[in-house]
């Protein structure tokens, strides 16, 4: 549904005079989802949805509403080759999820439309906005025979938002029948502009004519925005620059926009028939007409409307006016090529460049300084006497010392917006000398058109490792974001009173919150000692608290995984969650046994590798990926997950597990700001890969074996599924 629509009516009509309660249509959709489960099997459940459901559905009870059912059931077909054209939008859940939101449009066989309400039937058409086109262009079609003319405007705007050309023969009805309502002939007018007829231009010339100023306006705005033929183009145009004499001034403003959204008549040269005949508008006594004409001279670019926009600066407007000027101004083509250090001859005569100089010197009626230099920033083609210019203006300003002429900060802006075009100017200053607060600024603008050459390093100075005071306040920080860090950190120095001080600090920690840093210390380490068997204990309670968050207790797990002569009480608990009913839980088990002996840990990762989640199965193929060389019991597995398995993340995983190479510790990746995606995409080992990621607090990252050496990439895109069916192997 489109962004702030209201829902669906909690109701659904069920015949005349009667309306069923929201429990009522609550259970008989229930009832149809439950229909289709059982007859589908698993396998096509995801893979066809709509195909499924509607042949369960055709084989398990009589369709009541025949004419949207079979809409559905026609439509539904074209599935495959449509879907990805509209990814915004979706198909039904169940086949009579489209009727039952259309209800109020087409009505069942035995209602009467005419007691829906004209309320309902637009939140109906609003409904519709989350399905594929397919399946609700016949039903929007013929919503436009409604009698209401809200329901129509509500049906006209969906058409356009789909670009439905289907809907353009009734809006064309609409526009000729409706005289009475211009609102409606506007939105008609949209949609019948899609479609692109012969007879198009008829229907321009034919709006342009209409009494109503209005259907004028908005007819001038429309169709000089749709493609035109080249022969018809010009007949536009024509007309266009007829309406610019119109009585009413929202005609003239929009065949003014109208001029402007054509551009000019060719290109190469910059000419354009409308240019003179606008310029006529810049005396136009309404404001907003005077604006919207030099913008449109902005686009247009024509050298011959310069003298015209340079009376018009000089005689002074309104301030939104007057920027509109200077940037129609500013917009001209630059001077013809002359000798060098002498400015060329602009167009008509006028060097746009010399005059923007002298409006920085001399500010038009109701402008600033400031005004000038942002039109002068945006000069497609400065000249370096511009340039030249404003730098000489620096030095004039540090002379005159006088509030009253302060043109230090906009010739700044304007030279900084000028960009690589100032910098010879920039530096033939430097060579010639100035004074050492302009030498200054001079040097700031050259180094802001230079990007640094290396990458700023933002990472904190860790404290020394013995510093253990240091670690504890970086571990306690107010911002979460930066302990967790810090345990990161501590977790890679891995000191010897590491264990001790975590079995202090994790007894004493009072939420998950408070615990997070230390753990992650634990779980990134390369290995650990515990100082009493309270430690591991209380891990592998956090292991199986299933009140804690699955990030949370994935760290006890990898914590266990990393300790000192603790294999055995990791097995334990590992053999516990790697049936969690968690994914989450299962992927980082999956990943810890990495570090378990190979003997302990291959029936485990033998099911898990053909876990329904395929964020498992991608961490226990690069838990296989640690190892020193590859396992000859897992190597017809993985083979076959190569050949078979649907989600990309996995294929990545395998491809790394049948190439194994040693790994040290857990990796920690952040995720870029933004990220919000299930994977991590990463490149280790010269191969692209999809981690799953985590939320630990404030933080997106991916940890796992073998990560430490893994660099963030551009993701292609993750996959469309978290999880998948189950897959057999065997």
């Amino acid at each position: 549904m489109s962004p702030g629509r209201p829902s669906r009516h909690a109701s659904a009509l069920l015949g005349p005079g009667r309306l069923a309660s929201r429990d009522a249509a609550n259970s008989r959709r229930a009832a149809d989802a439950s229909r289709v489960a059982a007859c589908t099997p698993p396998a096509q459940q995801r893979s066809r949805p709509v195909d499924a459901a509607a042949g369960c559905a055709a084989s398990s009870r009589p369709s009541r509403r025949p004419l949207v059912a079979g809409v559905v059931a026609a439509l539904a077909l074209l599935l495959a080759a449509d879907a990805a054209a509209e990814p915004a939008r979706r198909w039904p859940l169940w086949p009579s999820e489209v009727s039952r939101a259309a209800e109020p449009l087409v009505g069942a066989p035995d209602s009467d439309l005419r007691l829906v309400r004209d309320s309902r039937r637009v939140a109906a058409v609003r409904d519709l906005d989350a399905f594929a086109t397919p399946l609700v262009a016949s039903i929007l079609v013929a919503a436009l025979e409604d009698r209401s003319s809200a329901v129509r405007r509500e049906v006209l705007q969906a058409c356009l938002e789909r670009q439905l050309v289907a809907c353009a023969p009734a809006a064309r009805k609409i526009w000729q029948s409706e005289l009475d309502d211009p609102a409606l002939r506007v939105a008609a007018l949209r949609v019948v502009v899609l479609a692109p007829d012969p007879d198009r231009i008829q229907l321009f010339l034919t709006a342009l004519r209409d009494p109503d100023a209005l259907i004028r306006a908005e007819a001038m705005r429309t169709f000089a925005a749709a493609s035109w033929p080249k022969d018809q183009l010009a007949i536009v145009r024509t007309n266009l620059i007829a309406k610019l004499a119109d009585p009413a001034p929202e005609v003239r403003r929009a065949a003014a926009h109208g001029l402007g959204v054509l551009g000019p008549d060719d290109p190469r040269s910059g000419r354009s028939d409308g240019a003179l005949p606008l310029t006529r508008l810049l005396v136009d006594p309404d404001p907003q007409v005077r604006q919207d004409t030099a913008d449109a001279l902005a686009r247009l670019r024509d050298p011959r409307a310069a003298p015209a926009l340079l009376r018009a600066l000089q005689v002074g407007d309104e301030t939104y006016v007057g920027r509109s000027l200077l940037h129609a101004f500013a917009a001209l083509p630059g001077p013809a090529p002359a000798a060098a250090g002498k400015p060329g001859e602009g167009p008509d005569g006028l060097d746009v460049d010399a005059e923007l100089l002298r409006l920085l010197d001399a500010p038009p009626r109701n402008l600033l300084p400031r005004h000038v230099a942002e039109a002068i920033a945006r000069r497609r083609t400065p000249s370096a006497a511009l340039a030249e210019g404003l730098v000489a203006r620096l030095r004039e300003d540090a002379l005159r010392q006088t509030e009253a002429h302060n043109l230090r900060q906009p010739a700044l802006d304007a030279l900084l917006g000028l960009g690589e075009a100032a910098r010879p100017a920039l530096t033939a200053a430097l060579a010639r000398g100035l004074e050492p607060p302009l030498e200054r600024e001079v040097r700031r603008l050259l180094a802001a058109l230079d990007p640094p050459r290396t990458a700023a390093d933002f990472t904190p100075p860790w404290p020394a490792d013995a510093d253990r005071d240091a670690w504890q306040r970086a571990l306690t920080d107010p911002d979460p974001a930066a302990r967790l860090r810090a345990g990161a950190a501590l977790g890679q120095r891995a000191p010897d009173w590491l264990g001790g001080a975590a079995g202090l600090r994790l007894e004493l920690a009072g939420g998950a919150e408070w615990r997070r840093p230390w753990l992650l210390a634990l779980a990134s380490a390369p290995a650990w000692a515990a100082v009493d068997t309270a430690l591991p204990a209380r891990l592998a309670l956090w292991a199986d608290d299933l009140a804690l968050a699955s990030a949370d207790r994935c760290l006890a797990v990898a914590a266990l995984a990393r300790l000192r002569h603790g294999g055995a009480t990791f097995l334990r608990v590992a053999a516990r969650q790697a049936a969690a009913a968690d994914p989450g839980v299962r992927a980082c088990t999956a990943g810890a046994l990495a570090w378990a002996s190979a003997r302990a840990a291959d029936p485990l990762l033998a099911g898990l590798l053909r876990d329904t989640s395929a964020r498992v199965r991608t961490s226990a193929a690069l838990a296989l990926a640690c190892r020193d060389r590859p396992d000859p019991e897992f190597a017809p597995q993985l083979a076959l997950m190569a050949a078979r398995d649907p989600e990309p993340a996995v294929l990545r995983a395998v491809e790394l597990a049948r190439a194994p190479e040693r790994c040290d510790a857990w990796g920690l990746v952040l995720a870029p700001p933004g990220e919000t995606g299930p994977w991590l995409a990463l490149r280790l080992r010269g191969h692209d890969l999809l981690a799953p990621a985590e939320t630990l607090g404030p933080l997106r990252l991916a940890f796992g074996p073998g990560l430490a050496d893994a660099t963030v990439r551009d993701p292609a895109g993750p996959p469309a599924e978290p999880t998948s069916p189950r897959i057999v192997f065997d």
